[in-house]
């Protein structure tokens, strides 16, 4: 009886530790110690744990759906490095960037970042 019950709570750490790894992105960002720990938008394995340190935006476009979820929760700054700072804010251009691959899951997303590079390149064209 002894044994079982020391199986049946291994058995319970060993899956909830699967669930819980199952339900978040760990991210690690340039120019922090710690990761970032995120909340996934659907369950999954795929970008658990990710190393943006060295990415270019190619990597940002292979890793479209991790991107979606940082655009959603509004926690593009881990990707600014990512990024050419002088052209258009973080945010706008990952959704350009991403926007190809997205497109046929959410439209509205693709207009949305194409219309704030629009509205930054008048703000820009104006202030010259």
């Amino acid at each position: 009886m002894k044994q079982l019950f020391r199986a049946v709570v291994l058995v319970s750490l060993i899956g909830g530790w699967a669930m819980a790894t199952a339900a978040v992105h760990v991210i690690r960002v340039k120019d922090q110690v710690f990761p970032r720990v995120i909340t996934k938008g659907e369950l999954g394995y795929h970008d658990t744990f990710v190393d943006t340190r060295n990415w270019t935006l190619n990597d940002d476009r292979a890793h479209a759906a991790l991107v979606q979820r940082l655009i959603d929760t509004n926690q593009t700054d881990l990707l600014a490095h990512t990024v050419n700072s002088n052209s258009a804010p973080v945010r706008a251009q990952l959704i350009a960037a991403v926007g190809n691959k997205l497109a046929a899951m959410d439209h509205d997303l693709l207009d949305k970042g194409k219309l704030e590079i629009k509205t930054v390149a008048s703000e820009k064209t104006r202030m010259d």
